[in-house]
């Protein structure tokens, strides 16, 4: 299977190749209008202690950022960036939500979602 693929899925292992392909061929209809559609998918994939300065500022400028951000706290196979949050900040929101708690979950102008 072809990394750059992979990669793309974010998935954190691969699967078998044709339902890879069948769940690339079934991306939700917002990722249509994605700021990040095309764009190298390195750039939202991080490495330990990498700082998502590109990805973030791609994702500032995102017309459906809240579709994404909800796509990846409902499916926490999902690794990357997205929604503008890392996977560590995601995991945080799940808690607060679960606990029925806002604190530590802040949104801010434009649907963002900040973890403090």
């Amino acid at each position: 299977m072809n990394d750059a693929l992979v990669s793309w899925l974010m998935l954190p292992e691969t699967r078998d190749a044709t339902d890879e392909f069948e769940r690339l061929l079934q991306r939700p209809t917002w990722f249509a209008r994605a700021a990040c559609r095309g764009l190298d998918p390195g750039s939202f994939v991080l490495e330990r202690g990498q700082v998502a300065t590109y990805g973030r500022c791609v994702c500032a400028t995102c017309l459906v950022r809240r579709e994404c951000l909800d796509t990846a706290l409902a499916d926490s196979t999902l690794k990357g960036l997205w929604g503008a949050t890392t996977d560590d900040e995601r995991k945080a929101i799940r808690r607060a939500m679960r606990a029925g708690r806002s604190d530590g979950v802040k949104r801010v102008r434009g649907g963002e979602v900040r973890v403090s």
